[in-house]
């Protein structure tokens, strides 16, 4: 036990038994096209057994193509990968065939909190069922007319309303068991 955390003991047995290069490997977050072949990937996780890869790509596989995608990984690395994604709604959409089509900024227009848990929720489901556990969002940064970056993607220029939003938008893609990440902060 440090610092009153006891270590996973299957865990650690696991990172005892690789290499110093896959170790360092598992540091690290790798981004991959989704418009290359599937072997591609697969080449890339058997050069380089990263921890986790950020699906980008335009256009984006449907979910029964993404599950495939994510599942084929899976099962083809020696070690349990994370996967990744941007998928803030609004103008940001990766999805092919999931959406939120309100803006961030509607969504701060009327603030409610049982709406932004709601639709975030709606998009961990998506992103669970898929075997994604990251998403890069929400967008924390504060609403400025006069940048097109936050324009439609914060919720408000209020610290307030953002914080709040923000909280209502991690805590409904954590109740799907989505790792949520709070992005930006210029």
């Amino acid at each position: 036990t440090v610092y009153g955390v006891t270590p996973n003991i299957k865990a650690m047995t696991e990172i005892e038994k690789m290499t110093d290069i896959e170790q360092t490997s598992q540091l690290f977050f790798i981004t991959y096209y989704t418009q290359h072949p599937l072997h591609h990937l697969l080449n890339l996780i058997d050069a380089y057994p990263v921890g986790g890869i950020l699906l980008k790509g335009s256009p984006f596989p449907h979910k029964s193509e993404l599950k495939k995608l994510t599942t084929t990984s899976q099962s083809y690395s020696k070690y349990p990968i994370l996967f990744a994604i941007d998928q803030e709604g609004g103008p940001i959409q990766t999805l092919a065939d999931f959406s939120t089509p309100t803006p961030n900024i509607q969504l701060g227009l009327t603030p409610s909190y049982n709406e932004v848990y709601s639709l975030a929720k709606k998009t961990g489901t998506y992103l669970r069922e898929v075997g994604i556990q990251i998403n890069f969002a929400p967008m924390l940064d504060l609403n400025s007319q006069n940048s097109v970056i936050t324009r439609q993607r914060s919720f408000s220029p209020s610290p307030t309303i953002t914080s709040q939003l923000g909280i209502a938008y991690i805590n409904g893609l954590q109740s799907e068991q989505i790792v949520a990440t709070g992005k930006h902060f210029p």
